[in-house]
């Protein structure tokens, strides 16, 4: 994925093979497209009669929370579309998945979340309810809502890091819903006015621990995707990555949920817990992301490897396995050729990324792959300088 977003750029979808069905988002005849379906209109018909009571609660609660959601869902969803160095994952399985962790999680975690609670409250364990029925219940119906868009849209599914983006939407989308059932509840609550408890709330909401639930649960949705395609390791691995991912997302969720025991019961302290538990976690997210890249960069190598140079030539391999390599190409052509020079650079690029992506999906040699090397060619035929 390049920082400019998709241009326009001929790209070759995959053909459909003689006898096989053809396979877009979500096909209907796969069990997961009609599980997930049922699953969100009967969780979003129970979501749309809460939101009908809020209305008439606190219409100002109820806007002032959509709105801060939408302004953290623009933002975190940039960000986490950046993640992917090498395509965009298409809209729709994006969607998909914010939509599970909006609509469906939260349904699901409500009904899951009172009966747990419960049986830690009679065994005498209320004060660590919190930390163990979160992440147990929470984390395993967002991994739910990855599965099943891994597995419907599978066809579009090549490397591990596209479980991490989408496990990313899902934690997204169940923070901002999350998000707006608080604000919501702090504008009912509040003894003065509606707008300024669902300030409170919601500020205090997205400045402490901002993009949390995205990040507990594209861990635990990278180890999935790893599972799933990283067919060139053992299956005892792939199911190692899995399970490692997993519970490192559970007790990332544990900790910051878990009451303080380290630091002393003030204001400071809770504020040290907080700041130590979110640096924490940032630092065990890129770690993750940095070693869903690497694998990613293996998957790039080995899929342009063998390409003659009138595909891709060697620098051209290199330039392509960054942002800031393919920037850099940029910047030179558009010094030595002009603005138009580069934006046939960038044109090559794209179609460059899209065929690597062809080449996870099909046999090098297969009808798409070499309608999309002529592709490549064409393009660089236009280019007046050498690459």
């Amino acid at each position: 994925m390049t920082e400019q977003g998709p241009r326009n750029v001929p790209v070759v979808l995959p053909t459909r093979a003689p006898g096989r069905r053809r396979r877009g988002l979500f096909p209907p005849y796969q069990w997961a497209t009609w599980l997930y379906g049922v699953c969100l209109v009967v969780a979003g018909v129970g979501m749309l009669r809460v939101a009908v009571q809020d209305v008439f609660l606190t219409p100002e609660g109820l806007g002032i929370g959509i709105l801060l959601a939408a302004v953290v869902t623009l933002l975190l969803t940039a960000i986490i579309r950046r993640l992917d160095l090498f395509e965009d994952e298409p809209g729709g399985m994006l969607v998909a998945a914010y939509a599970w962790g909006f609509v469906v999680a939260p349904t699901l975690v409500v009904v899951a979340n009172d009966h747990l609670i419960s049986v830690f409250e009679r065994v005498g364990l209320a004060s660590w309810a919190a930390a163990v029925v979160g992440p147990t219940d929470e984390e395993l119906i967002k991994l739910l809502g990855v599965v099943l868009v891994l597995y419907a849209g599978r066809a579009h599914v090549t490397r591990p890091l596209n479980g991490l983006v989408y496990g990313a939407m899902v934690g997204l989308g169940f923070e901002v819903s999350e998000n707006i059932s608080y604000i919501v509840q702090g504008a009912i609550t509040d003894p003065n006015a509606d707008a300024v408890g669902a300030l409170q709330v919601g500020l205090s909401r997205v400045l402490v621990g901002l993009g949390g639930h995205a990040m507990f649960t594209a861990i635990a949705g990278f180890g999935i995707a790893y599972a799933l395609v990283a067919f060139h390791v053992s299956t005892v691995r792939r199911v190692t990555v899995a399970v490692v991912a997993y519970a490192l997302a559970w007790v990332l969720h544990f900790a910051w949920n878990a009451p303080e025991v380290f630091f002393p019961s003030s204001e400071a302290g809770a504020f040290a817990s907080v700041v130590l538990k979110y640096v924490v976690l940032i630092l065990a997210f890129v770690l993750v992301v940095r070693y869903a890249r690497h694998v990613d960069h293996r998957w790039f190598e080995a899929a342009l490897a063998d390409q003659p140079d009138d595909v891709v030539t060697p620098g051209e391999r290199e330039a392509l396995r960054t942002v800031h390599g393919r920037r850099a190409a940029r910047k030179a052509a558009r010094r030595a050729g002009g603005r138009a020079e580069s934006r046939r650079l960038a044109d090559l690029q794209e179609a460059q990324l899209r065929l690597a992506t062809l080449l996870g999906l099909h046999p090098d040699g297969a009808p798409p792959v070499e309608v999309q090397k002529e592709v490549v060619r064409e393009i660089r035929a236009q280019l007046t300088l050498p690459v």
